[in-house]
């Protein structure tokens, strides 16, 4: 069973890898499960501008581009560890965002 539904039913605690994602992913229980949230986890984590955090979505978007991702991984390491983030918590946020299969719409959730 997903994550998000044995949150919502109440079978898993929600949690978050790092406070600073609560912005970005209460709505949905602390699970990933729309682009925008994937972007909005980068600008509130890492200092993403919102242009880089449409370079990130982009990059998911296209095939995974390793190399597009390569790229902003450095960028969004040095970002996390402004904010205080590193070791096992940044490997992990980063992670969710490189795995996390965005494809839903944000209107079937409306």
């Amino acid at each position: 069973m997903h994550p998000y539904i044995r949150r919502r039913k109440g079978e898993e605690p929600v949690t978050y890898l790092h406070p600073l994602l609560r912005n970005s992913l209460e709505k949905t229980l602390g699970v990933p499960l729309f682009q925008e949230q994937l972007m909005q986890m980068a600008i509130d984590v890492a200092g993403f501008s919102a242009a880089e955090a449409d370079r990130l979505r982009q990059a998911m978007a296209s095939k995974r581009s390793e190399r597009r991702m390569a790229e902003l991984r450095e960028r969004f390491d040095a970002g996390l560890a402004r904010n205080g983030i590193t070791g096992d918590v940044a490997v992990a946020i980063w992670e969710k965002l490189a795995r996390s299969p965005t494809t839903a719409s944000p209107s079937l959730t409306r």
